[in-house]
């Protein structure tokens, strides 16, 4: 193989092979209570921290998926929610529209959010990909539109009845925000959000809702 050749692979490998960890930061541990456990990092080019939270729901998988998608649930997983308009809605896409309230002097803000659903039949479990679609509305002159926003929700089935959930998320939230009032939420969002899902999933009407998407 001659030193050319070589030296493009290498940088096909740079880019490609390992572009998915760089400029990313350790993860650090930032709060771990009621038995949901958040980690936070930085990342590279980016003022706004990253979050990982995990922890153990008891209630089966299609209980959760429901409350998931209902509307209702949504608001109550962010306080800060002023407005959700469900735009398509069908077991494995969503799309809503969201407001959200920030505190002065900040402008409000709003967003196109994606919820793709897919069932993983090697685990059993339910992924959720998260993401913007900037312009699927036109923005509003009172309101700084999101356009950056990634992540993943993953709830995998245990033998013992319950579900573990995995929720990762990094958001650009756009306009003149500062860094340090963004990521003051950064523990608080996927807290509220996982916390409002535990305890909503687990009425009665969410308790014999069956998806298609998912095989048992």
């Amino acid at each position: 193989m001659s030193g050319m050749l070589k030296y493009y692979i290498w940088i096909i490998l740079m880019i490609f092979g390992y572009g998915g960890l760089a400029g990313q930061g350790a993860w650090e541990l930032a709060k771990k209570t009621d038995g949901i456990t958040i980690h936070t990092r930085a990342i590279s080019g980016s003022g706004f921290k990253e979050f990982k939270a995990e922890a153990v729901i008891d209630n089966n998988l299609e209980a959760i998926v429901a409350a998931m998608q209902d509307p209702v649930v949504s608001k109550a997983m962010n306080s800060s929610t002023m407005e959700i308009k469900v735009l398509e809605e069908s077991e494995t896409r969503r799309v809503h529209y969201v407001a959200s309230d920030a505190p002065w002097p900040v402008s409000d803000r709003d967003g196109v959010f994606l919820f793709e659903y897919s069932f993983l039949p090697s685990s059993g479990a339910v992924r959720v990909d998260l993401g913007c679609l900037p312009d699927y509305l036109p923005e509003k002159t009172d309101r700084v539109r999101i356009k950056k926003s990634k992540g993943y929700w993953l709830f995998t089935p245990l033998e013992n009845g319950q579900v573990k959930v995995f929720y990762q998320l990094h958001v650009e939230p756009g306009g003149n925000i500062p860094a340090w009032l963004a990521n003051s939420s950064v523990v608080d969002t996927p807290l509220s959000n996982i916390s409002a899902l535990r305890r909503h999933s687990k009425k009665d009407k969410y308790k014999n809702r069956h998806f298609d998407f998912i095989k048992s």
